[in-house]
């Protein structure tokens, strides 16, 4: 049995940012079922009956494999998340964290970041909707230019700094505040936007480091599975 595995890019589709998956290990089960078959179709029920049982066997651990790097995906991509954070959390209901959802999908391929669930979360005073692209690839790179652009509202944030302090910029952990945008009526003030966010790569980084145990996995599988199809005869 051949033991690579693949990392494809599939946020294009709209469905997930990657699919983890291996080709051979698809082919593998293929070939173990027509041999299944073809076994019992010719009366060899002592070839056919145990590799029926392997082929069960083996996708269940392929399941157990993708649900496992589902969950490692998720925590890689949040760590990834949290190693970058420059600002404080702002007071959004809903924070890229907590739409991080990676899924188990057939025959053992992982979706690693479901779009529509990125998609939730969204800057709702700036208009601009879904905000993970600008945070993945910075803002320069999707279109979204900042610099120059001028606000108005106010900073405000309880336990750090009203106004955000230029010697901290960049840094994480740094003394920051939320931008609230305002209103015709409301107390608020111009800003102007000096910076442009820089590219985090967290569900890059996160989907490779998953990538990492997902392949040694699947190397682990298509060993032992070689022994147990060698060990029957064939």
């Amino acid at each position: 049995m051949s033991e690579s595995a693949s990392q494809f890019s599939d946020a294009s589709s709209k469905e997930a940012f990657a699919t983890l998956g291996s080709t051979d290990m698809l082919e593998a089960l293929v070939l173990m079922s027509e041999l299944s078959y073809g076994a019992r179709k010719v009366g060899l029920s002592g070839l056919s009956a145990p590799m029926r049982h392997l082929l069960t066997q083996l996708g269940r651990d392929l399941a157990a494999l993708a649900r496992a790097t589902a969950q490692a995906a998720d925590e890689a991509i949040v760590a990834a998340l949290r190693e970058t954070q420059v600002r404080p959390e702002t007071t959004k209901s809903l924070h890229l964290q907590d739409v991080i959802v990676s899924l188990p999908f057939s025959r053992g391929s992982v979706k690693v970041a479901i779009i529509d669930e990125l998609d939730k979360a969204t800057n709702v005073n700036s208009g601009y909707g879904p905000y993970w692209r600008a945070q993945e690839y910075g803002s320069v790179a999707v279109g979204n230019i900042m610099t120059g652009r001028i606000l108005f509202g106010r900073f405000a944030g309880p336990a750090h700094d009203e106004v955000p302090r230029a010697e901290y910029a960049g840094q994480a952990g740094a003394p920051g505040a939320e931008f609230n945008y305002s209103v015709d009526g409301e107390e608020g003030g111009l800003g102007t936007i000096q910076h442009e966010d820089a590219p985090r790569h967290f569900l890059q980084r996160g989907t490779d480091e998953a990538f990492g145990s997902y392949s040694a996995g699947i190397t682990r599988l298509s060993h032992e599975y070689a022994g147990r199809i060698l060990a029957l005869g064939l």
